[in-house]
């Protein structure tokens, strides 16, 4: 009865609807040659059959959870607003799916919707709504935003830009629509508005000049220019680093080899820009290593602590090739502590093992404590330049700093929660048991010895070697093979029989866990003393119904029997393992230990004393 269904659907007949899905058991499958009901009605128009198929339960959801596939804005994309009345009315749809809408009505053009969208829905208009509407190249789109109210003053975090406050008019000035900014002027825009990092959307046109040139518009951006010169827009503002308009053209120009345009750099001085040639060609310069041309800007009145705009987001001693090039910034007034985000000049060459300039920076006053900054909210851990030279191996910089006091820092730090605590591939071993008893049974496994309390110690490992370490208040501890270094290609059969002698010898539960972000698919294998092993292997019902459609006529008995039992509220693989992990209290994904062949390892975890882990374990062979 599905065809009828269709038919019900495409002539908006209630009574056919509810005559045809008598027969039809499933309302989430797809109609022949079109989508499921519910999005086949959106599209239509078909409100009346919408609201029966609501009435009898039909999922109102998309393709996916992706709010954008949502049939409210199935229906708005298709310009069909009586089905998105509906779902209104009968408040169905979250502020994330109304926001969508609200979105793909102001890129499309679509006035009628998004007028109804802001009079129905009364959402909150956000600045990616109004970036949105730039899109669309229609003005009224901005002026329906600016009659609902719209504050054009808001501003984003745009990855893409790599600043925080940038606001509507930031980003439209690179669309080369004159009536767009006047729209946005009109409803309160203001035209010297500064980002975070103090661009104005002047600025922002001089930076995109390079990728306008790029599209043969390069004088489409100088007439913006002139405009928004004539609308108020300041041209002798400089951003937080004392960059101006003429700064922000020649280094983004500079990024792609190209010369600025005579005519561009002309207009701007006349209307206030000054610029820093000088500080340009010395950056220029360091680039290329002519330490001749770098004398000569230096000489021309260079700025030598100027952070360039982005794309050039750096200062000229971050990029200077060696020691003698440093000396040479450092003696022309360079500040050695000058950072840059979470750059930071003496940690920047410990990391890359350049003992030279290490000590040229240290002799100059550089702070040999110096702690990189990492982005609020971040889980990365802050290096200073000793754990930044240790990380990367660079053991001659690390016996210079130690020789000159320097030591690892002292971090604030938080117990392990259990779970998993990063979905990036990995595999990992755990016992149920503390590591010392856990590191015993691994000794006798391999015929090695077993040391305990060694945090923080270096050794080198034999031809077998393992970290065994437990977090404080977990009941697993996690057991780390050091040598021989884990492939994909090593045996199956070898580390399951690993397992299985390891969970006799602890007397313990052990489980061996994969994750593969590939699919999106935890396995987990639970190896019991008593030799039982029990399997999770991670087929959810999506990867099953994948298998079986792929594999077509050939698709194995087991994989539809699986999907047969299976039901679509169950949790996924991955919940699973997170269930787990919090039920059993063990941590996976969290941190991790290895050494490169014939290194000696320290067995430490980045930003963690050792009071953060019970007595951690070293096995190895000779």
């Amino acid at each position: 009865m599905s065809k009828q269904l269709k038919a019900a659907i495409e002539t908006n007949d209630p009574e056919a609807a509810k005559a045809a899905l008598k027969s039809v058991k499933d309302l989430s499958r797809k109609l022949p040659g079109a989508a499921t009901p519910v999005l086949y009605a959106c599209k239509r128009g078909a409100d009346k059959v919408l609201a029966v198929l609501l009435d009898a339960g039909a999922p109102l959801k998309g393709t996916d959870n992706y709010a954008g596939f949502h049939p409210l804005v199935v229906a708005i994309e298709a310009n069909q607003l009586e089905p998105a009345r509906l779902m209104l009315e009968r408040k169905l749809v979250s502020d994330e799916v109304l926001n969508h809408a609200v979105q793909s009505a102001a890129m499309g053009g679509h006035e009628q919707a998004l007028r109804f969208l802001l009079e129905t829905g009364k959402p909150a208009i956000t600045a990616m709504m109004l970036r949105m509407a730039t899109h669309s190249k229609n003005a009224n789109i901005l002026r329906i935003f600016g009659a609902a109210g719209a504050d054009f003053n808001q501003s984003e975090q745009l990855a893409s830009s790599g600043s925080a406050g940038i606001t509507p008019l930031h980003f439209v000035v690179d669309e080369l629509d004159p009536e767009m900014v006047k729209v946005m002027l009109e409803f309160g825009a203001d035209i010297n508005a500064h980002d975070a990092l103090g661009r104005t959307p002047l600025m922002m046109l001089g930076h995109a000049m390079e990728r306008l040139r790029e599209d043969d518009e390069e004088s489409g951006g100088l007439e913006m220019m002139k405009t928004l010169v004539k609308l108020g827009a300041k041209a002798d503002l400089t951003d937080i680093h004392g960059n101006d308009v003429i700064d922000h053209y020649r280094f983004q120009m500079a990024c792609r080899n190209e010369k600025p345009d005579a005519k561009v750099i002309k207009y701007l001085t006349q209307v206030g820009a000054s610029g820093s040639e000088a500080t340009v060609n010395l950056m220029l310069a360091l680039r290329t290593n002519d330490m001749t041309a770098a004398r000569q800007a230096i000489a021309a009145g260079a700025d030598v602590n100027r952070v360039g705009p982005p794309d050039w987001e750096t200062t000229p001693l971050m990029m200077a090739s060696d020691a003698a090039a440093a000396q040479m910034l450092l003696d022309a007034g360079a500040d050695p502590n000058r950072s840059v985000g979470q750059r930071v000049p003496l940690i920047e060459a410990a990391d890359r093992g350049d003992l030279g300039r290490v000590k040229v920076l240290l002799s100059a006053g550089a702070d040999l404590h110096a702690l990189q900054s990492v982005p609020k909210g971040s889980e990365a851990i802050p290096k200073n330049a000793l754990t930044a030279a240790e990380q990367r191996g660079h053991d001659a910089v690390v016996e210079y700093l130690i020789s000159l006091g320097a030591a690892k820092p002292n971090l604030a730090w938080k117990p392990f929660e259990p779970g998993v605590h990063s979905w990036n591939d990995f595999s990992e071993l755990l016992v149920c048991a503390d590591p010392a008893r856990t590191a015993q049974a691994i000794a006798k496994i391999i015929g090695g010895t077993a040391q305990v309390s060694v945090y923080r110690q270096s050794f080198k490992p034999g031809k077998r070697a393992y970290v065994v370490i437990r977090p404080k208040g977990m009941k697993w501890s996690n057991v780390f093979q050091i040598a021989p270094i884990r492939r994909r290609s090593d045996s199956t059969e070898v580390a399951e029989q690993f397992a299985t002698d390891l969970a006799v010898g602890t007397k313990s539960d052990v489980l061996s866990i994969e994750y593969s972000d590939t699919s999106d698919s935890a396995t987990v294998s639970r190896f019991s003393p008593d030799g039982a092993v029990a399997r999770d292997d991670g087929m959810d019902q999506e990867l099953l119904k994948e298998l079986i459609e792929g594999a077509g006529k050939k698709a194995p008995a087991w994989a539809k029997k699986r999907l047969a039992e299976s039901t679509e509220d169950g949790p996924i693989s991955t919940r699973r393992l997170q269930q787990l992990a919090e039920t059993e209290k063990f941590v996976v994904a969290a941190f991790g230990l290895y050494a490169e062949e014939g290194r000696l390892l320290e067995i430490d975890v980045p930003g963690y004393p050792q009071e953060a882990f019970d007595p951690v374990a070293w096995v190895t062979t000779a």
